[in-house]
């Protein structure tokens, strides 16, 4: 009997590894290029953020210990604790070895093969599909348009894989016909997945299938009780058993959750997201049909919008879901495919988003749906709940077996055409991530033992140089769309965009983050650089700066290069003009001239809050001294050289001069040209350029040397302070009055506020090369300048310095200040104090001194350590009980 049952056994599970073999061949074939192909995936998010963060975290596994701080982003910030980059993911560790595209391309293989294995699970044993039906609901999940679309967000696609493992756990525990033994296995394997989505690296991912699961409990629940009466509730077992899954999945998880919670308190985000701003991304009604519908006569909306599971797909499961609600069989509504249309009705529901007034409800009084921008992301609940509803509409709708195998065969054939258009399907050539540019090159090369930041500013709307070179080389291998993309990339790459300096570890003053960073005083900060209403939350200054920066705020933050584009610098007359810079007159005196014999002087500038300056009034005077020691001085005039750069027609009191061209990212202002004959011909060894006005400013902008009789010229840099030191595809600029990333300054202002902070920072008063402006310890008044410190080391999560003082200071550590940093001076422990907003200083006395900071969070090492005995505990109690079970089963099957 024994012999007979196990042998009925074995013939049952052959369908079954049959279909899970099948979904792994269909996943390869569907990400072949990505996966198996030499090719890499270079949309914005995979490329910029993943890449680098996953190289980073990688290397320092590979080394051994865990990568807790970056110190190259955003001035330094924490790295596990950043839980999208999902450091403490136990399927991450096979994967280490392997080079960051070929990580997650992998990764995301395993994973859509895993939401599909999941799938089908759930359709076997929770809504009895034979292997047909639950092979058509698996790969219409696994393969269709979400799971695909979110190949480039690898964490969310991570997350998301896991839903109906997470289905399964609650059907079976809310099923009292299983033996308690069993729901109970099936409450731990819950709680396990619960830990891996949590651990994923997508927050709102895991609020998604946590808030479906709970779903689907209620919907159990509700059913039960309408079955049972009031007699036995006995399907909210379902709903406690998902409370346990949940609680003890945080305990599992805490070593990640502990971190994070204390990032988000610091975070732009730990107050919520403003309305609009949650509803951001939201399913807009007028793309309802691209998001449902596969991209066959069009091109597949926004990512997030992406929702198809084929017309096929679709058909079977309306019909499936008609019926479901107008079935003519006694009995109530089958509990698992009921559960399917109430997740499928839900995920449109709160897809909807602002278009929804009851989502409107939900932000105010359902706590997490403020944390999160982007419902369309709900949508994961639609397409899951759809896919087994296609799953069920086939088996009980269609009954002829070759009819069946005809649908599925179409299915997948059409999520493979429909596949073509998205994302994952247009990889590009690996030379995208790999090769090496000029810039980070040149930045790589300098060779000062010292460690230095950089600033790039750069939208990426120029052509490089070597464009049409890259268009000869890959076109007959790649498609027009994969060139582009390479192309794409090589821009990012050549100004060191988004996360990309973490790829070479050159340090920056920018980053790119989505979720909890950058932190909210990282956001207070770029006020230095921009108005209030351009600020990003999500870092990329880089996008958002068009005029290099004063070199006085730079030199604090340790910025010793800017890279930009050329895309400000103009020809006016065929001269060539370098407008990078905006110098706010004042004086300026130019020293850095080139030895080069001029004519003329063309200068472009404009004017601001001279609107009642009258026609030819004295604007700015011009001084050129010339290498045979003479010196001649020309004004520049309101209305003849220049103007009022938003000019108002009527309402200025002078006319407005020849413009020069309008500005780039505002057109109502232009610049203007003009070009001063000199005397006579000379070599200019200086050139002064001085303010005459009563009010306003003269808005220097750039100048060069001409010889008219050559028509040639020379670029003028008009900061003294930068000197452009690379012209390439890109420009660098060296900050030549740079401060150190550590110093021991000797005197300190105390400042109540960090508004009162800026305005410091912000006042050209403030000294910050000798002045540090504290948020706590004492003030200083002394009058000596700087100290210098010396690295002694310089590690992402130590760092020590040496410093010889003759009076007390501040050693300044132009590092963010975070908590779980803490320092000692000669292996005392010293306080650590907020400076100049966002540093580190550490009061030190006269004398000679070695420093050290050191990043050990004692919240991290106790949620590690609790988490690593939980899930410990974890693997022995699954072990125990999958015992139990194993042998309780033989001694019911020796009873048969």
């Amino acid at each position: 009997m024994i012999d007979r049952l196990r042998s009925r056994l074995a013939h049952r599970a052959w369908p079954d590894l049959l279909a899970l073999v099948s979904l792994a061949a269909l996943t390869l074939i569907f990400f072949w290029k990505m996966a198996i192909g030499n090719q890499v995936l270079t949309s914005r998010d995979m490329f910029a953020y993943f890449y680098p963060y996953r190289e980073f975290a990688n290397a320092a596994l590979r080394d051994g210990h865990l990568p807790l701080w970056n110190p190259y982003l955003f001035m330094g910030a924490p790295l596990l604790a950043n839980s999208q980059v999902a450091v403490l993911y136990p399927l991450h560790g096979p994967l280490i070895w392997l080079s960051a595209p070929k990580h997650l391309a992998w990764s995301i293989v395993l994973h859509v093969w895993l939401a599909g294995a999941g799938t089908y699970a759930f359709g076997r044993s929770a809504m009895s599909l034979r292997a047909l039906g639950a092979f058509a609901a698996a790969a219409t999940f696994a393969l269709g348009g979400f799971m695909g679309a979110q190949a480039g967000h690898v964490n969310q696609l991570n997350t998301s894989a896991w839903l109906p493992w997470l289905l399964l756990c609650v059907h079976w525990v809310a099923d009292r016909e299983h033996p308690l033994l069993s729901r109970w296995l099936a409450t731990l394997t819950g709680a396990g997945i619960v830990g891996l989505v949590l651990l994923a690296g997508h927050t709102q991912a895991a609020f998604i299938v946590l808030v479906g699961a709970g779903l689907y409990a209620l919907w159990l629940a509700l059913r039960g009780a309408v079955l049972q009466g009031s007699r036995t509730p006995g399907e909210l077992w379902g709903m406690g058993a998902l409370a346990l899954m949940g609680l003890l999945g945080i305990v599992l998880a805490v070593g990640q959750i502990i971190p994070t919670l204390e990032l988000s308190q610091v975070s732009v985000r730990s107050g919520g997201l403003p309305y609009n701003l949650a509803t951001s991304f939201s399913l807009t009604p007028s793309l309802i049909f691209k998001a449902f519908l596969p991209p066959y006569a069009w091109d597949a909306p926004f990512s997030e919008y992406v929702a198809y599971v084929g017309i096929t797909g679709l058909l079977l499961a309306v019909t499936g879901a008609w019926y479901l609600l107008r079935r003519r069989s006694p009995g109530p509504i089958p509990a698992a495919a009921g559960g399917a249309l109430v997740l499928a009705v839900a995920g449109v529901f709160l897809a909807l988003g602002r278009y929804n007034p009851a989502y409107y409800v939900l932000y105010k009084l359902v706590p997490g749906f403020a944390l999160f921008r982007a419902p369309a992301r709900w949508l994961l609940l639609y397409s899951l709940g759809t896919a087994l509803l296609a799953g069920y509409g086939l088996q009980v709708v269609v009954k002829r077996e070759t009819w069946r195998w005809g649908l599925v065969l179409l299915i997948v054939l059409e999520l493979f055409i429909a596949g073509r258009g998205l994302e994952y399907n247009g990889p590009t050539a690996p030379a995208a991530y790999d090769s090496l540019r000029t810039a980070p090159a040149h930045l790589l090369a300098d060779e000062s033992d010292a460690p230095f930041r950089f600033l790039s500013m750069s939208d990426i709307q120029y052509d490089p140089g070597d464009m049409d070179d890259l268009r000869i080389m890959y076109s007959p291998y790649l498609s027009e769309g994969a060139i582009y993309d390479l192309i794409v990339a090589t821009k990012i790459k050549e100004v060191l965009g988004y996360n990309l300096p973490l790829r070479y570890g050159l340090y920056s003053l920018d980053g790119y983050d989505g979720g909890l960073l950058p932190t909210q005083r990282y956001v207070t900060l770029q006020q230095l650089f921009l108005p209030e209403d351009e600020i990003s939350l999500d870092g990329r200054l880089r996008e958002r700066l068009r005029r290099v920066p004063p070199a006085r705020l730079l030199s604090p933050f340790n910025v010793k290069y800017i890279i930009t584009d050329k895309t400000q610098d103009v020809w006016i007359d065929d001269v060539f003009y370098d407008l990078e810079h905006t110098v706010s007159l004042g004086a300026v005196r130019l020293e850095d001239v080139p030895d080069f014999e001029t004519t003329d002087l063309g200068v472009v500038s404009y004017l601001t809050g001279t609107t009642g300056l009258e026609q030819g009034a004295p604007v700015a005077e011009i001084t050129i001294a010339a290498e045979d020691g003479s010196t001649q001085a020309h004004t520049l005039l309101a209305g003849v050289h220049t103007a009022e750069g938003r000019y108002a027609g009527s309402s200025i009191a002078h006319q407005q001069a020849r413009i020069g061209h309008p500005w780039r990212d505002d057109p109502s202002g232009s610049d203007y040209i003009a070009v001063l004959a000199l005397e006579r011909p000379v070599v200019p060894t200086r050139v002064t350029v001085r303010s005459l006005l009563p009010e306003g400013h003269l808005q220097l902008r750039g100048m060069s040397l001409i010889d008219a009789r050559t028509e040639t010229s020379r670029n003028l840099s008009i900061d003294p302070n930068y000197q452009l030191v690379h012209s390439g595809d890109v420009k660098i600029y060296r900050n030549d009055g740079v401060l150190p990333r550590a110093f021991v300054a000797h005197q300190a202002i105390l400042s109540p506020s960090d508004e009162e902070t800026l305005r410091l920072l912000q006042d050209p008063r403030t000294d910050l090369g000798q002045q540090v402006i504290l948020s706590g310890g004492q003030a200083l008044a002394g009058t000596a300048g700087p100290t210098p410190a010396e690295f002694l080391s310089y590690e992402p999560e130590q760092i020590v310095l040496r410093a010889e003082l003759e009076r007390p200071g501040y050693l300044v550590l132009a590092d963010a200040f975070y908590p779980g940093w803490v320092a000692t001076v000669d292996g005392q422990p010293a306080p650590i104090h907020r400076a100049n907003l966002y540093f580190r200083a550490v009061a030190v006395p006269a004398g000679s001194h070695q420093i050290e900071f050191r990043y050990q969070p004692s919240t991290i090492l106790l949620g590690l350590g609790l988490s690593g005995i939980t899930w410990l505990l974890w693997l022995l109690l699954m072990a125990f009980l999958a015992v139990i079970t194993y042998r309780t089963g033989r001694k019911r099957s020796s009873g048969v």
